[in-house]
């Protein structure tokens, strides 16, 4: 059985990795997550008083990576804190992308909110600044 410590170490893995690949790959998401994993961010949200939509198992988790890395092009991704208590763990850092439709870049601090499930990813949640990333869209 997976441990806090454990749980905390393979998200710290796929963050480093996927920062490292730029989101070129996945892999470093899909060997940690449940096959129903529920994922949720503040772009599946249209407006600012909505709440975001889950997307759940593995192909809304690809839908959501599509959508992403298909938009967007990372320049960098990175966590320097990380928060472990119980099957939670918290990732707090900063990301840059750069939108493929107008060329303009974003920063932003990144909170990702987990939970795990026997020693695997089965809530993703992530927090930024969403005035940065539409200031980049239009």
């Amino acid at each position: 059985m997976a441990t806090t410590d454990d749980n905390r170490a393979a998200l710290a893995a796929a963050i480093e990795h996927w920062g490292a690949c730029r989101g070129a790959s996945y892999d470093c998401w899909f060997d940690i997550m449940t096959d129903d994993i529920r994922v949720t961010s503040l772009l599946d949200s249209p407006g600012p008083t909505e709440i975001p939509q889950a997307r759940v198992g593995r192909d809304g988790a690809r839908a959501y990576l599509d959508a992403l890395t298909g938009a967007n092009e990372m320049i960098d991704w990175r966590a320097d804190t990380f928060i472990a208590e119980g099957d939670r763990v918290v990732a707090v850092g900063e990301t840059s992308w750069r939108s493929r439709t107008t060329g303009r870049t974003f920063r932003t601090p990144i909170v990702m909110v987990t939970r795990w499930r026997d020693g695997r990813m089965c809530e993703y949640a992530e927090y930024f600044d969403t005035a940065a990333v539409a200031s980049t869209m239009a």
